[in-house]
């Protein structure tokens, strides 16, 4: 849930809010365990990355990665949101095929509502990674 959280607060220089799913996890040399590594783009389908965490991290990070901010904690609700525009699983056709994954993972409520969101951004915005 951590990672998901801090990926429901991570936003694009621009504000834009990320997709995201879990890709798989991997070793790594800064940490004894696996990472999880998800795959991200920007709401607005401009920028596609890829993040790794460590899910046995102890504390909530306050810092973000290069290109990206972290929206600030909600004094007025006294929390971060539980919710975010991504699923801690593999979702074929990402970012495509997120809402499908979105109501199964949160349920009907709220599943129903962010997936609906997730499909207009998805119907307004061109979703292709840029093939290097």
């Amino acid at each position: 849930l951590g990672e998901i959280k801090y990926l429901g607060k991570l936003r694009s220089i621009s504000g834009y809010a990320l997709f995201f799913h879990r890709i798989g996890s991997t070793s790594s040399p800064v940490c004894e365990q696996s990472v999880d590594v998800y795959e991200t783009v920007c709401m607005d389908g401009s920028k596609w990355s890829t993040l790794h965490f460590d899910m046995y991290h102890p504390r909530r990070s306050n810092l973000a990665p290069d290109g990206y901010t972290l929206k600030p904690f909600d004094r007025q609700l006294k929390m971060d949101s539980p919710f975010a525009y991504g699923v801690n699983v593999l979702v074929s056709e990402f970012p495509h095929g997120l809402p499908d994954a979105i109501i199964k993972f949160y349920g009907n409520h709220p599943g129903t509502a962010f997936a609906r969101h997730a499909k207009e951004k998805l119907d307004r915005y061109d979703f292709h990674r840029a093939t290097s």
